[in-house]
This record gives C-alpha cells, sequence and structure tokens, in this order.
C-alpha cells in the first residue's frame, strides 16, 4: 500500500551494493591530498639542499683555485729573491740564514708532508724545539717565517678573512757556509752537448746546492701549500 510519502517522493531508493558512501569518498580524498603533500613537502627540501650543498661545493672550489693561483703568486715573489738584484742572488748571500727573505741556510723540520713545522703551526716560538733549523754547523738554528714578511691582499681591510702569502726558503744542507756533498741535497749541471752519461757514471759538470721553497696561502680557516725544489748558481 502505498503511504502519503511515496505519492509525493516516489519509492525509496537503495545505494548498489559495494559503493562508498560520499564520506567515505572525502575521507580517502584528503588523505591522498595530505600524503601528496608530504611527498612534494620532502621533495621540495631535498631539492634546496641538493642546490645549497652544490654551491658550496662550488664556493670551495673556487676558493682553492684562487688559493692555489696565490700560491702560484708567492713562488714567483720568491724566486725573485734570486735574480739580479734580489738579496739572495749571489751565492755569498746564501751561506748563512737571511730572516728578511724568509731564507734559512739549514733544512728546517718538517712533518711528514716535507712542510716545515713553523709554517704549518703559527705557535711555535723563535728557537723553540721543532721551528728552529737542524745540524750542527755553526749558524744553524736561525728564525725564519715571520708574520711581518707576510704579503696580504691590499684590497681587503678584513684582517680575519682576506688573503696572506707566507713562504719559506731552506737550504737542504746540514750546514750553513759552503755546500759540499757530504752534508747537502746537490744538483749536477750536465755540461752542454755532452749526451746522457752511462748509468751509473758521475757527470761532469757544476755543482749546485738544491733549495726549497714552501708557500702557504691563508684565507680564514682555510690553507693552501705549494712546494718545489730549484737550484741556483
Amino acid at each position: 500500500m502505498k503511504t502519503i510519502r511515496d505519492a509525493l517522493t516516489g519509492p525509496a531508493r537503495t545505494r548498489p551494493a559495494g559503493r562508498l558512501a560520499p564520506d567515505g569518498q572525502r575521507g580517502i580524498i584528503l588523505a591522498v591530498t595530505l600524503i601528496v603533500l608530504l611527498i612534494l613537502i620532502v621533495s621540495g627540501i631535498a631539492l634546496v639542499r641538493s642546490v645549497t650543498g652544490s654551491q658550496l661545493l662550488i664556493g670551495n672550489l673556487a676558493l682553492k683555485r684562487d688559493q692555489i693561483n696565490q700560491a702560484e703568486h708567492g713562488v714567483a715573489i720568491a724566486l725573485t729573491e734570486f735574480q739580479i738584484g734580489g738579496s739572495l742572488a749571489t751565492a755569498y748571500s746564501r751561506l748563512h740564514n737571511l730572516q728578511a727573505a724568509n731564507y734559512s741556510a739549514c733544512y728546517l723540520p718538517s712533518n711528514t708532508q716535507g712542510i716545515p713545522n713553523i709554517l704549518v703551526d703559527n705557535n711555535l716560538a723563535p728557537n723553540s724545539p721543532g721551528s728552529t733549523d737542524i745540524g750542527s754547523g755553526s749558524g744553524c738554528g736561525g728564525q725564519v717565517g715571520q708574520s711581518s714578511n707576510d704579503y696580504v691582499d691590499p684590497g681587503n681591510s678584513d684582517t680575519t678573512n682576506r688573503m696572506t702569502i707566507r713562504y719559506l726558503i731552506d737550504r737542504l744542507c746540514a750546514n750553513t757556509g759552503v755546500f759540499n756533498e757530504t752534508t747537502c741535497s746537490l744538483y749536477a749541471s750536465q755540461p752542454p752537448n755532452s749526451g746522457s752519461p752511462p748509468w751509473g757514471a758521475s757527470v761532469s759538470g757544476q755543482t749546485y746546492a738544491l733549495y726549497r721553497l714552501t708557500v702557504r696561502v691563508t684565507q680564514g680557516n682555510t690553507q693552501t701549500y705549494m712546494q718545489t725544489t730549484f737550484s741556483s748558481p
């Protein structure tokens, strides 16, 4: 029997079996949206960190490249002391220490990497263990590498972060004075047009003392070292 309500609204409708209610659908959509939003946030954070890391890496590489360039500049500055008019241009001027030129006529004690200790540790006081030259001859033990001889970037007034260049030159000898093959590392030059001597044969020619030049470039908490050996008449 039809009621008045059935006559006005029609028969009651039933939902198909297995179909979710609208409220349930909205709940699923909200959960999926939150998950997608979380994924986007995590991806964004990862992207920002990746970009920041890349920028730091590029900045560090640029700083290292700049310091290497400055170290090469320090090598050029030091070698001018051996040119005509320089304070170490003559063999006689290199027989003894010359503090003004950061020059030691004796081999400076070094760490396992071959860097002079006085250049690695600024806290080594003059004539303290590890900072002096080695050797038993008179004149060994002079102090070189004073901060007053440093080269600084004149265009940067920031004393904390500006570029500073310090170099040391030490003769690879155990004693000061005239060098000899017993106490020094020597370089033997080959006479012109003489060809290569047989293996084990002595080379007749001039012998010169070997010098070690070490340059340190400092900027803030970053340091770069460069080292080379050379001889000079």
